[in-house]
């Protein structure tokens, strides 16, 4: 059986004005129209996004979620990481996603991880795909949770 390898940027053709986005459209269909015109499957874009720090990997489970609208508000760091896998501005997956896209990219989005990420990383590399995928979803549920409380106390405070 043959496997294609996963495209890299270099094979993929330049931005076209075919991949901005559609003012009608929303991220996840963005995401999966581009990706298909670059003839790209899920798991050849996951590949292709890096998997330290974690935060910026994407795992194609949580790709596809994001493409059919089930993972509505992906982090700033996948988006950049999508972006940069599909070959398109990042500027334009944070605009569509509604994120200040007039932000500059720091060097501390793509700076590497600290040693207590790598640990995290390089032990969860243990782990079953199925283990792991079940610890990305508790790790995002914290990190929605911690959001939440965030939002609520700004909420509640005297104006």
């Amino acid at each position: 059986m043959h496997t294609q390898r996963p495209k890299s940027i270099k094979e993929i053709s330049p931005v076209n004005i075919d991949l901005r986005s559609r003012e009608d459209e929303a991220l996840g269909t963005y995401i999966r129209r581009v990706r298909l015109m670059r003839g790209m499957s899920l798991a050849e874009v996951a590949h292709a996004t890096p998997r330290i720090p974690e935060s910026r990997h994407i795992s194609f489970a949580y790709l596809s979620q994001i493409e059919v609208g089930r993972a509505l508000h992906p982090s700033r760091e996948r988006l950049l990481s999508i972006a940069e896998a599909l070959g398109v501005p990042p500027t334009w997956l944070l605009e569509k996603a509604g994120l200040r896209a007039d932000t500059a990219i720091t060097p501390e989005d793509l700076s590497p991880p600290s040693p207590l990420l790598q640990q995290i990383a390089l032990r969860a590399e243990k782990l079953e795909r199925s283990d792991q995928e079940a610890f990305l979803r508790m790790i995002d549920a914290v990190i929605r949770l911690r959001r939440t409380r965030r939002n609520s106390r700004r909420k509640n405070r005297p104006a």
